[in-house]
């Protein structure tokens, strides 16, 4: 178990029981919010993320392929669409969203539900905390002019440590909840929202493209066709540009978007009946997935559409190297990028 997480949220857990309890306060919704945030939080450690079939490979039946031939030197496997190698737990995770150090475990597939509930009930339990101690703070601003020997100066020091420490767990959690929610809204996962800012940084480049039809050139044995967009947005370049010209960022399909916020999360958190319930999980199997805006995917490469196992012939700038506007790579997710396809010349 994560020692630091663990001591912050029992220190806010002791801390708060012990003031209802100097105040005479009911302590029944405290205590059922702690059961749900520690039962939450044991899920969240102990189940594992996913990993592929021993012996996995991929069908290289498909024509055109769905996803790149995406092999791991460390398993010795190929690796399912969504999957990356963690470098710290050492194995494959079945549509790996990262690995968290609050739980010092992948979240993947199978435990994804079990995150989100842990994030839920701790943000739950610790706005109950919170909204508490802040009225109980404001009672003492209210009565400040009083004498001193009224106060228990050890009371009034651990009611602003607490109420600290408790805005301190609500922001922190309350920043990678937000995040990691809406990345599920869209079907994403965080590396996948992370792949989505490299390529949009790189979407009107030369480079990007020229990867894009040497691809498309690969899975379908013919030149890219002429890319249209759903609004004009015509771009003037120079006549032997490999960009299209009326082809945007905005055009771009990730395949694994339904277009519906709750089917997204449905896809990942399971049947919304279970969403709450401690053992909820996904219905799909983590490994084979649907690409349900295959109509309308003018590019109709697998994700991302500029990776593949295939040697690059332009000098891009490389998947472990691009950060985003955090400073965020790739390594700071947890995955070893040693494993990645678009970084290996070895044809499988």
């Amino acid at each position: 178990m994560a020692v630091i997480p663990s001591l912050i949220i029992a220190s806010i857990q002791i801390s708060s029981h012990y003031l209802f309890f100097k105040d005479g306060k009911d302590q029944t919704t405290l205590s059922i919010l702690a059961v749900l945030v520690w039962g939450s939080y044991y899920l969240a450690i102990y189940t594992p993320p996913g990993t592929p079939p021993k012996g996995y490979r991929i069908d290289r039946t498909v024509s055109p392929q769905k996803t790149w031939y995406k092999y791991c030197t460390k398993c010795k496997q190929d690796k399912p669409e969504r999957t990356h190698h963690c470098k710290t737990c050492k194995q494959c995770v079945l549509r790996m969203d990262h690995h968290c150090p609050w739980t010092m475990n992948c979240v993947g597939h199978e435990n994804m539900p079990h995150f989100i509930r842990f994030l839920v009930w701790v943000l739950v339990a610790t706005s109950y905390t919170f909204w508490n101690l802040s009225s109980k703070l404001a009672q003492y601003y209210t009565n400040r002019h009083l004498p001193a020997y009224l106060f228990n100066t050890k009371d009034v020091f651990l009611v602003i440590a607490t109420a600290l420490l408790s805005f301190f767990v609500l922001f922190t959690i309350g920043i990678l909840f937000i995040r990691t929610f809406f990345s599920l809204t869209t079907n994403e996962t965080t590396i996948e929202n992370w792949e989505r800012e490299r390529i949009q940084t790189q979407f009107y480049t030369e480079k990007f493209w020229i990867k894009i039809r040497n691809n498309y050139r690969i899975i379908h044995g013919k030149s890219l066709p002429t890319l249209t967009s759903w609004k004009s947005n015509y771009r003037e370049l120079k006549p032997d540009s490999n960009i299209p010209p009326n082809f945007s960022y905005d055009d771009l399909i990730f395949p694994y978007d339904t277009n519906s916020a709750f089917q997204n999360l449905c896809s990942a958190l399971g049947p919304v009946y279970l969403w709450l319930w401690p053992w909820g999980r996904p219905r799909e199997d983590g490994i084979h997935f649907t690409n349900v805006n295959e109509d309308e995917d003018q590019l109709n490469l697998p994700w991302p559409p500029d990776g593949s196992n295939f040697e690059s012939q332009s000098q891009e700038q490389t998947v472990s190297s691009w950060s985003n506007q955090l400073g965020e790579t790739l390594d700071d997710f947890g995955v070893d990028v040693s494993t990645e396809p678009y970084e290996s010349s070895k044809y499988i």
